[in-house]
């Protein structure tokens, strides 16, 4: 598993991503994700692609950073819900499926 980890390619969606996560954080709920954190993180986005068999990160992998950047239990649903809203597709928001997507 580790030389596929390596293989695992970590795309510019995914680091704008997180960055932009990073951002949020900072400026909304004074919360800084450190450069070590982030890159624990995106080591463990590679880990959960490459145990699907997938050579690059999708953004399904990206929930598990609801996980990853909070320091108090509170901040783990702004976390959520922010993911949440910049990893589904148009009005599928707040875990609610939306009309016609069935």
């Amino acid at each position: 598993l580790t030389g596929a980890i390596n293989q695992v390619v970590l795309g510019e969606d995914t680091s704008g991503l997180m960055r932009d996560l990073r951002t949020f954080l900072r400026e909304n709920q004074s919360l800084d994700v450190s450069d070590r954190r982030l890159v624990k993180a995106a080591r463990l986005l590679k880990v959960s692609a490459a145990s699907h068999g997938r050579n690059r990160v999708d953004p399904i992998d990206c929930l598990l950073l609801q996980h990853m950047t909070w320091d108090l239990p509170e901040q783990r649903a702004v976390v959520m819900d922010w993911l949440w809203e910049h990893l589904t597709p148009g009005e599928a928001r707040n875990g609610e499926i939306a009309s016609g997507s069935v």
